[in-house]
């Protein structure tokens, strides 16, 4: 959406600022290092995949190897931040409360693991560019990696946080859990989803039996 058009003096005045902001405090300063065989499509903010001769390589993909799409710089977080990190839960719309629950807590719950696979969206997007232009990273076929991911069951997650009966909730109008990582990313799933005990929903703090990258969730 467009509201206006500022002239071109005060654009000017707006980009060197901006430049200066950005030379002062990169926020791509940070990043995690990639495996020099990822085929990368952009570095700021980091896309990059597997490529297709690796695909297949591993049933499980290292997590060097696990492609990477990124909108936003890569959240960076200090020992201290990791220490008191945590997870906020608002429940005031149930009537409860907002409440915080730390990353030690989630690892008392019960651990489970899933083994599933993701894909970018726009995977072998480049397939289409052969046959008509299209918007967006010119995917070849290797945005698309398995992993086996460690961590709480929501279900376990949310009864924590005090939502314990889901059908009462559902019959309150609360349909949907929504997510908010720390760089700002938004998602949502279905509460039914979300509180299937025989679902394959978790809040994941491993990736293949070690601590997530930071490529992929940290912490």
């Amino acid at each position: 959406m467009v509201i206006g058009t500022l002239c071109e003096e005060d654009q000017d005045k707006i980009d060197e600022a901006m430049e200066k902001i950005a030379e002062e405090n990169d926020p791509y300063d940070l990043e995690p290092t990639r495996h020099p065989a990822l085929i990368v499509h952009s570095d700021q903010p980091m896309n990059a995949e597997v490529p297709e001769q690796m695909i297949t390589e591993n049933y499980i993909t290292p997590p060097e190897l696990f492609y990477i799409r990124h909108h936003h710089p890569v959240p960076y977080l200090s020992e201290e931040d990791v220490k008191n990190y945590h997870v906020t839960f608002d429940l005031t719309q149930y009537g409860g409360k907002e409440i915080e629950i730390s990353l030690a807590d989630l690892k008392k719950l019960k651990k489970v693991e899933v083994v599933t696979t993701l894909q970018c969206s726009g995977n072998r997007r480049s397939g289409y560019n052969d046959v008509k232009k299209t918007s967006g990273t010119s995917w070849g076929q290797g945005a698309v990696s398995t992993a086996k991911w460690g961590g709480a069951r929501l279900k376990d997650v949310l009864e924590l946080a005090g939502l314990d009966d889901p059908f009462a909730a559902e019959d309150e109008g609360l349909e949907y859990v929504r997510f908010e990582s720390l760089d700002g990313m938004k998602s949502s799933i279905t509460i039914d989803k979300a509180m299937n005990p025989y679902g394959d929903c978790i809040l994941a703090y491993e990736m293949n039996g070690e601590t997530l990258p930071r490529d992929h969730g940290f912490p």
